[in-house]
């Protein structure tokens, strides 16, 4: 009688390496990031001598707001049109031209309050230099051998964020440190949670996962690390700063609704909808429904997944439940990428391959494309009234690229769940004359 067998044919391999490929050019593309921050940060010293010309990026709007927290103004940075008097004046501008509003929790403040002490391009180089340095450790533990993929996949995300000064590289980093403290079952992956209260709206699917995995020491370490944050907060800025930034998130509210926000950049579903329909009503529900089916999702994936790739889909879906997220928040993406690449790797096809890492790339670099297509890079023009608003596609793309790895994790759980079905033979049951001969 033959043996059950287990069909283990294996994925076509491409001819082509990729990430070998990207492995032997690492150092070239290491290179290019630190020479890109090297010249951004002389840029801010290179400011044209025409006012006219002078652009602002979002490191403008951080550095502004770490000057008005020494000047014991940072409750106006929650006020747009004090907020934009303000940048107005850094870029010596008779009057406000960029749309750069002040959304960031107190404690961010306070992080960003220490480079208000410095020339604007050295402030921008030790901001940019060590969180940019501190995600690329994170993800070089994540992603190990695939690093260089990784790098690679997520390029033009690097570019960008490099490009607009932001804190992309630095929440990337705290998900990172997060997700391998999770994985490790440690404490210590309370405080990288509790910090992401400067964007918490990107670690809700992490404070689910933890607490569906009853994680009670990491979570009570994160609600330590908020409470006093948000007490030293308060007693650094005052206790004015609160009932502020909660007027600035509803003035946020306002210009998402009204199309000021340049959706073009943003990943999530509300901003792909509604640049595709002009009824912002129909894309917050679109968006409603993303944000339940993403924790759905991170629930299921604790089920059906090993705690690395269940961790790995938790950090892929934490960009889907706020409609305020951008192409610069992506290196949270990479983490879970990096967490779950070794996996899909191993049963992804030829085609599928090229699918998903374009789609990836594609989605990176989209909102950057379309800045420099409008030529507005990234100052933040408003669009008020225009319909249709400037196209966004990354949302759309970002769901494709969670459901495809999804079904390619699926595919790797199915050997394991076919060798645990086999039936097995005990060297002690001697087979039967009948069996033999069947």
């Amino acid at each position: 009688m033959s043996a059950p067998t287990l069909d283990t044919a294996q994925p076509s391999q491409p001819s082509f390496n990729l990430g070998e490929f990207l492995a032997r050019r690492l150092p070239i593309v290491l290179g290019i990031f630190a020479v890109s921050l090297v010249l951004k940060a002389l840029s801010f010293h290179g400011i044209p001598t025409k006012p006219e010309e002078v652009s602002l990026v979002d490191f403008d709007a951080f550095y502004v707001a770490a000057q008005m927290v020494w000047e014991g103004r940072i409750a106006d940075a929650y006020h747009f049109p004090n907020m934009a008097v303000a940048q107005a004046a850094h870029a010596g501008w008779d009057e406000p031209k960029t749309f750069m509003p002040w959304n960031y929790p107190p404690q961010f403040d306070v992080i960003v309050a220490p480079f208000g002490l410095l020339p604007i391009g050295v402030a921008y180089l030790l901001f940019t230099g060590l969180s940019l340095t501190a995600f690329l450790l994170v993800l070089r533990r994540i992603a190990g051998e695939h690093f260089p993929l990784v790098v690679g996949l997520f390029y033009p995300m690097f570019l960008v964020t490099l490009n607009c000064g932001q804190n992309g590289f630095l929440t990337g980093a705290l998900i990172g440190w997060a997700a391998l403290a999770l994985i490790a079952n440690r404490t210590l992956a309370g405080l990288p949670l509790g910090l992401m209260v400067i964007k918490p709206h990107l670690a809700v699917t992490f404070a689910l996962h933890a607490v569906v995995t009853r994680r009670v020491a990491p979570i009570i370490l994160a609600a330590a690390v908020v409470a006093l944050t948000s007490l030293g907060a308060t007693v650094a800025l005052g206790g004015e700063v609160w009932p502020a930034f909660v007027a600035g998130a509803g003035e946020a509210k306002y210009f998402l609704v009204n199309g000021y926000f340049p959706l073009y950049r943003m990943v999530s579903v509300y901003a792909t909808v509604r640049t595709l329909v002009p009824s912002p009503e129909v894309a917050i529900a679109v968006q409603a429904l993303a944000a339940v089916g993403a924790l759905a999702a991170t629930v299921l994936a604790i089920r059906r997944f090993n705690p690395r790739q269940a961790i790995g889909m938790t950090a892929l879906l934490s960009l889907s439940i706020s409609p305020y997220a951008y192409d610069y928040d992506l290196p949270v993406f990479a983490v879970g990428v990096g967490l779950v690449l070794p996996d899909i790797l191993k049963v992804i096809g030829a085609r599928e391959r090229v699918a998903l890492f374009a789609a990836i790339f594609v989605m990176c670099g989209f909102g950057g494309v379309q800045s420099f297509r409008l030529g507005v890079l990234d100052t933040g023009l408003i669009h008020v009234g225009q319909d249709p608003l400037p196209l966004s596609i990354t949302g759309a793309l970002m769901l494709t690229v969670v459901v495809m790895i999804w079904r390619l994790l699926e595919r790797a759980q199915a050997p394991d769940q076919a060798t645990r079905r086999l039936p097995t033979r005990t060297a002690t049951t001697p087979m039967s004359p009948a069996a033999a001969t069947e």
